[in-house]
């Protein structure tokens, strides 16, 4: 079964607070040694066989008695506990080691009153200690008592909070299978949200690389003019631009075949020599490639030598933009474009006889007629 992570540290928390559940020892070092303490009895009947037999050995040894379980007693946890919270505690033992060195340094050389003086503080010292000792114990037994029920609140209250945490969390795991279902439908649509606009922008992007223009004018002005326009006011994107015949067949020779220009917009001027043989070439080459004559020559010679070239559409520069933006839409889509058709239609099934156009000093003039 797994765990969530809110009952995982309240099980760690509850598990690190056992001890101070429990609760520590009052008398940690009580087992340690103990006979310093009921050893004023003992001591008390040495003292007086002392007395009644004036043999300074019994008390020696009763003396060294006490020293060994005082040392004993003194280098514990229990003594450390009480001591650093009773001062009088403290003062008993070292009242009790004091007698101690006197007596042990000057019992043989010292007259009998002052032994027996000295022994006898000893004596009541630790019948004082023991007494103290018991009062303090029970002072420890009622705190004790106190703060063991001061944990048990806090234990039942964290039992408490613990079934209220798996009250919120069998809750919670209810709502979560009631919505389990409404949550999937979620996800579906959200899915499907996010599949769609993915698709939206993929057809975006394909859109975009499928209407591309590029421009063919010698004149900077034009191909700059042509490029802001056509960027804000449409959806056209200008792929690149030339200024002369050779560039626009180092463009196309290196432009991979799904990332041609749907359309190229060609002056019929470049440069003082005439584009028709560069059309001709581009639309050889590239039949998928459409092309726009954009040029401020606006006879009819000029027209049908361009639509022999293969130029879909026909704009002259002295026309508005909305009638650009028209020819590209309609090249785009497959219909040829040019203002002159009232006269000679682009869709006209009408053909000129020969060719119709010569070269010769940078002019074009039809010398073919059309059939009646």
């Amino acid at each position: 079964m797994k765990i969530s992570p809110r009952v995982r540290i309240f099980l760690a928390f509850l598990l690190f607070s056992l001890p101070v559940f429990a609760g520590e020892p009052l008398t940690q070092g009580a087992n340690f040694d103990e006979k310093i303490f009921s050893y004023g009895a003992e001591f008390s009947k040495q003292y007086n066989d002392f007395l009644y037999k004036k043999d300074f050995s019994i008390l020696q040894n009763a003396v060294q008695n006490v020293k060994t379980h005082a040392d004993s007693y003194t280098s514990s946890r229990e003594y450390n506990k009480i001591a650093e919270q009773s001062r009088d505690f403290r003062y008993l033992f070292e009242r009790i080691d004091a007698d101690i060195s006197w007596l042990t340094t000057n019992m043989q050389s010292a007259n009998t009153e002052e032994v027996q003086f000295f022994a006898h503080d000893l004596l009541q010292t630790l019948l004082k200690l023991n007494n103290y000792r018991t009062q303090i114990l029970n002072q420890y037994q009622q705190e004790r008592f106190s703060k063991t029920m001061r944990n048990g609140m806090i234990a039942v209250l964290l039992l408490i909070f613990a079934i209220l945490l798996l009250v919120s969390r069998t809750v919670l795991l209810k709502n979560k299978i009631l919505s389990k279902e409404y949550e999937k439908k979620q996800s579906e649509a959200f899915a499907q949200a996010v599949f769609q606009a993915q698709e939206d922008e993929r057809s975006k992007h394909s859109s975009c690389s499928q209407r591309t223009l590029l421009i063919v004018d010698d004149h900077a002005i034009i191909r700059s003019g042509l490029e802001s326009y056509l960027s804000s006011h449409s959806d056209w994107r200008i792929c690149a631009t030339c200024a002369n015949s050779k560039e626009p067949l180092d463009f196309l020779s290196t432009c991979p075949q799904n990332a041609l220009p749907e359309i190229i917009i060609f002056d019929i001027q470049l440069s003082g020599e005439m584009s028709f043989d560069l059309i001709k070439t581009v639309s050889n080459t590239y039949p998928a490639v459409k092309s726009i004559a954009f040029t401020m020559f606006d006879t009819t010679g000029f027209i049908l030598a361009a639509k022999e070239c293969g130029v879909k559409g026909y704009v002259s520069k002295t026309q508005s933009e909305t009638e650009l933006l028209e020819a590209l839409e309609k090249v785009a889509n497959g219909s040829p474009f040019t203002k002159a058709e009232t006269v000679f239609p682009f869709s006209s099934s009408r053909m000129f006889i020969t060719s119709p156009y010569l070269y010769g000093h940078n002019f074009i003039f039809p010398v073919g007629f059309l059939a009646s």
